[in-house]
């Protein structure tokens, strides 16, 4: 959301099988304990920067093997350069959807809503993922103290993976990796609001509308045959705005099934137009 921070130096958090879009709950599953218990002593009050790997996206290395701990990595060219500014929610041991995998959180409570909102994270009003907001270049979002929550009494288990709820604020560009960890630190810059026609052209406005129109009869389609999909639409509803190009294309890109090469690339894009038809 606006109001989140812009810190420079956070922590890296890599995943798999799709990268995470601005203005939505996503889990991610982790098994490098030194990662989990760094998150662990952000939770409530940290922060993190997330990038898909590029060189396993699929979580499947080249060989066929499945990665382990995904969110270790070796080269600091094994991330992509365009990732998600988000904040830690909640992190709890024992559960997950597999290693490293992120996966849209379908069932946000009440409570976690209104949480985010009490909190500044935007709950399902949040913007397009590219916000105006104070410059925080003093602070430092990755090893700030926090007071560790072991409420489910399972937070002594050293040996358990871990699921991470995130609620993600805009995009980041991925400046440098300062340490490989684990944990990872990362150099991070952060998108500011993208415009979608800010030389108020008609011949784009036209174009953007058809574009729109086509996208919502897509997900109207889709709600139709799909009831996953229809519950997704219940939890996110603000997310589907036909004023807004950009924040259109980022929901239809989180509830899809696309490939991860191909999500990242809608991550990537400024252009509204090419957003829509990547997110398409």
């Amino acid at each position: 959301g606006d109001e989140a921070p812009k810190y420079p130096h956070l922590i890296g958090l890599p995943v798999t099988t799709r990268p995470l879009f601005p203005g939505v709950l996503s889990s991610v599953t982790l098994t490098d304990q030194p990662t989990i218990e760094a998150l662990e002593r952000l939770q409530g009050n940290g922060y993190v920067g997330v990038f898909l790997r590029k060189d396993s996206p699929s979580g499947v290395s080249e060989n066929g093997l499945v990665l382990d701990a995904p969110e270790l990595i070796t080269d600091p060219d094994e991330l992509y350069k365009v990732g998600t500014f988000a904040q830690i929610h909640r992190i709890q041991r024992g559960v997950g959807f597999g290693t490293g995998a992120s996966s849209l959180h379908a069932h946000p409570t009440r409570q976690e809503w209104k949480n985010l909102s009490k909190s500044g994270g935007g709950g399902v009003n949040g913007n397009n993922g590219e916000g105006d907001t104070s410059d925080a270049s003093d602070g430092d979002g990755s090893f700030s103290d926090g007071e560790e929550d072991d409420d489910d009494g399972d937070g002594g288990d050293d040996a358990t993976p871990a699921s991470v709820l995130l609620y993600t604020h805009r995009r980041l560009n991925l400046e440098s990796v300062r340490n490989l960890g684990p944990p990872i630190d990362v150099t991070v810059s952060h998108w500011d609001r993208l415009r979608h026609n800010p030389d108020g052209d008609s011949k784009l406005d036209d174009t953007l509308r058809a574009l729109t129109n086509e996208v919502l009869s897509t997900i109207r389609d889709v709600a139709q045959l799909n009831p996953l999909f229809r519950e997704h639409m219940q939890f996110f509803p603000n997310r589907i705005d036909p004023s807004d190009p950009f924040r259109l294309a980022d929901f239809v890109a989180a509830v899809s099934s696309g490939k991860p090469d191909e999500l990242q690339a809608v991550l990537e894009e400024r252009d509204a137009e090419m957003r829509l038809h990547k997110a398409l």
